[in-house]
């Protein structure tokens, strides 16, 4: 029996998540294991601040970065309705349910690819190894993370949390529901513009499965393989009328600031093919050489998504393009690696089964259980701990809540760069946060002189005087916060209007003195 022929069994309400209610509990509970951060992450001051500068949050709508294009429209819609008919802590309930699809997900993947049935088995295994994974791997990323640091599951509510619509997509497509699961796949580049390259790859890997594959039933209609593709790069078809390249040198200089300064992480293949990255590779060629005759669907789907990134990864390395770092095709491994984890694990659990009904280390397999599980309750139980005490333990502190009552249209906060969360706790304008960058050309290169200029303030051992009247003149800097209480400030700046152990805050003149 194929993996596409265990897919194929009945939904049931067993362990796996077969109905709705089961998954949103795993998803509830996941929720409370996983590392999560409240609302207004770093990485939300990015992704939250269009759609809460639409919905009328503070002042927002009069930040210069807010006003630049939004180049997740979608993303920015869903934002828009969290602040406008619904209360933001919404957001925690769509995490919930990202959480229940991708375990979900895996565990369905797992459960196929064990070859028997192994359900009771595959459950406490798989839920073991993520659970113990998301505490002591940076929230699971060095286990189903893909290369570059990217990943589906983060700490907040973001656009690539949707990449986990792929797992699903993959699930549906080997229980033939071939163009329900292409029409899914197309969804989360709708969402995030960096999934067009990923979705269209799995599609084509769904496409080619169905051709070459003799687990696969049915194989989709034309219209819908063009109409998937299409909508799939609807997202990457606006974006790139949007940030048309204003000339040449502009388009090259942004883009060799995000993809060699601001992002090289993630867009640098030099940088990011670390130990991390080989591990995976190596793993990923492995499970090519399990699935390559138990299901050929599973081959064709790894292999397409494998192919396509590695060929347009080795093409930006002789290229050396930063515009195609910054589409980052080596994105396809976001589900290119959970779908492995889940290949491994099942076909470990169904070696283990092996074993044990030859009367090899029979005695060990109820051990074995108990102890795993005795782990994932240990971890759960810790984990739960340490994010009741991080939710319980939030209070907006003093300096924030003074700037969200004294803040106006005409309020712009010079901050520390590196300060990537005071935009939206305080819902007031920053003249420039290191995270928050736009996208369109001259627009990066206007962030970027912000960027430098925040920083010659903060360069010294004290206040840049010169650096912090260039700021006033230029930008209109009405206020000053400063959260390190030890650097010395003696530019004539102005009045301190709040004082705390933890910040100052200054109204600034429109003059200051260099010492």
């Amino acid at each position: 029996m194929t993996v596409a022929d265990h897919a194929r069994r009945a939904d049931r309400p067993a362990l796996g998540g077969g109905n709705l209610a089961v998954s949103l509990l795993l998803g509830a509970w996941f929720f409370l294991v996983f590392p999560t951060e409240p609302l207004y992450f770093e990485n939300q001051n990015t992704k939250f601040l269009h759609g809460m500068a639409l919905a009328g949050i503070g002042h927002l709508d009069q930040d210069w970065t807010a006003g630049t294009i939004d180049v997740m429209p979608v993303f920015t819609g869903i934002v828009y309705i969290l602040h406008v008919a619904a209360p933001p802590a919404i957001a925690y309930l769509v995490q919930i349910a990202l959480f229940a699809i991708f375990l979900y997900s895996v565990l369905r993947l797992a459960d196929a690819a064990a070859g028997k049935d192994a359900e009771h088995t595959i459950f406490p295994v798989i839920i073991g190894v993520l659970v113990v994974a998301s505490q002591f791997s940076n929230g699971g990323a060095r286990v189903w993370g893909g290369v570059a640091k990217q990943y589906l599951l983060g700490p907040a509510l973001e656009p690539q949390s949707f990449g986990v619509l792929f797992l699903l997509a993959i699930v549906w497509f080997l229980r033939q529901r071939a163009e329900a699961a292409l029409w899914l796949a197309a969804v989360p580049a709708i969402i995030h513009p960096g999934y067009v390259v990923p979705a269209g790859a799995l599609i084509l890997g769904f496409v080619t499965s169905a051709w070459l594959s003799p687990d696969i039933a049915h194989r989709p209609r034309l219209w819908v393989v063009v109409g998937s593709l299409t909508v799939a790069s609807a997202s990457m078809i606006y974006l790139g009328l949007m940030i048309l390249p204003t000339d040449v040198e502009s388009w090259q200089r942004a883009n060799e600031i995000l993809a060699t300064i601001r992002i090289p992480r993630h867009a640098v293949p030099a940088y990011w093919f670390d130990f991390d990255a080989s591990a995976k590779l190596v793993g990923l060629l492995f499970v090519f050489w399990i699935v390559r005759r138990q299901s050929r669907a599973l081959f064709w789907i790894l292999a397409v998504g494998f192919g396509v990134a590695l060929s347009l990864t080795l093409l930006a390395v002789l290229i050396d393009s930063n515009e195609l770092g910054m589409i980052s095709p080596w994105r396809i491994s976001v589900y290119l690696v959970p779908l492995g984890l889940a290949v491994l694990l099942g076909r470990f659990v169904a070696w283990a089964l092996r074993q044990f009904e030859r009367g090899k280390a029979t005695k060990l397999y109820w051990p074995i259980l108990w102890s795993l599980a005795a782990l994932a309750v240990a971890v759960t139980a810790n984990g739960i701990r340490k994010t009741m005490q991080d939710y319980a333990s939030i209070e907006t502190p003093a300096h924030i809540a003074f700037m969200r009552d004294t803040g106006d249209d005409q309020t712009l906060y010079l901050t520390h760069p590196f300060d990537m969360s005071i935009r939206l706790e305080s819902r007031l304008p920053q003249l420039v946060s290191w995270k928050t960058h736009p996208y369109k050309d001259v627009e990066v290169l206007e962030w970027y002189e912000r960027f430098r200029l925040a920083s010659r303030v903060f360069k010294g051992q004290s206040v840049t005087c010169a650096a912090l009247d260039e700021a006033v003149s230029l930008y209109g800097v009405t206020h000053l916060l400063l959260e390190d209480r030890a650097l010395p400030t003696d530019c004539g700046l102005g009045e301190i209007v709040f004082k705390s152990e933890e910040a100052l805050i200054y109204r600034l003149h429109h003059s200051t003195t260099d010492p």
